[in-house]
């Protein structure tokens, strides 16, 4: 008891320090890569998209989602990072190992996304767009207050399992020498010589934020349900 008493005074700091660096390192990838992925799954999702245009969109999506995020991680960071650094180009921001991994993991998770946007999009209920039409709604009106009303639930529902995914695959910017939530536990390890403490604290952080980001999702689901059927019941 005294040993897990005296290992979580030494190491607790290193695995704040870790988490946080992980949160930080998640929401701004999900961040940019919900800005990237928004516009592409909508361009993706028509079907008056110029056929190169869908064709490429479809191309980076196909490659990102068909190879490794740790290969990604290292083309982009020791392919265009170490370049970047020789090359003294905004040397402040590109040589910050977080840049890079921010970077790649906005590609990745973009990837993924628009292909739930553009599903979402797809998948909604035809015969209420076709009546918009007739009674000769607007573009703007017919995409956000009933497509996008439809959508809602669905894009919630499958954005979740990207947000943890994104969670669980950021444990591999330790492999680049970034301080996150792994890191703090392989460092302890190194230095404790102790497998167990380590790696299940970690194990037991990453369930932590996991059960959090289910929750929030839980209830926004929740929520645009009920905004779906309250917007139903007053077009009725």
């Amino acid at each position: 008891m005294q040993y897990i008493f005296t290992f979580y005074q030494t190491y607790f700091y290193d695995f704040v320090i870790g988490t946080l660096n992980t949160i930080f390192i998640v929401t701004c990838s999900l961040f940019f890569g919900l800005i990237l992925a928004i516009p592409l799954g909508i361009i993706l999702a028509n079907n008056n998209t110029n056929k190169i245009i869908s064709a490429l969109i479809s191309f980076y999506s196909y490659i990102f989602r068909t190879t490794p995020m740790l290969l990604q991680l290292y083309l982009i960071y020791f392919g265009l990072g170490l370049f970047f650094a020789e090359k003294n180009i905004l040397e402040n921001i590109l040589k910050s190992k977080n840049f890079w991994a921010i970077f790649s993991f906005s590609l990745n998770t973009a990837a993924y996304t628009l292909q739930i946007i553009k599903t979402a999009i797809i998948n909604s209920d035809k015969s209420e767009i076709i009546a918009a039409k007739g009674y000769a709604f607007s573009d703007a009106t017919i995409k956000f207050q009933i497509i996008f009303r439809q959508s809602l639930p669905s894009l919630i529902r499958n954005y979740s399992n990207e947000v943890i995914y994104m969670l669980h695959g950021s444990a591999i910017v330790s492999t680049i020498a970034v301080f996150d939530l792994t890191q703090a536990a392989k460092t302890a390890y190194f230095q404790s010589f102790n497998p167990y403490l380590p790696f299940i604290s970690a194990a037991l952080i990453y369930l932590s934020i996991t059960a959090f980001i289910l929750l929030v999702f839980h209830y926004l689901e929740f929520f645009s349900l009920k905004i779906k059927r309250k917007t139903a019941v007053n077009n009725l």
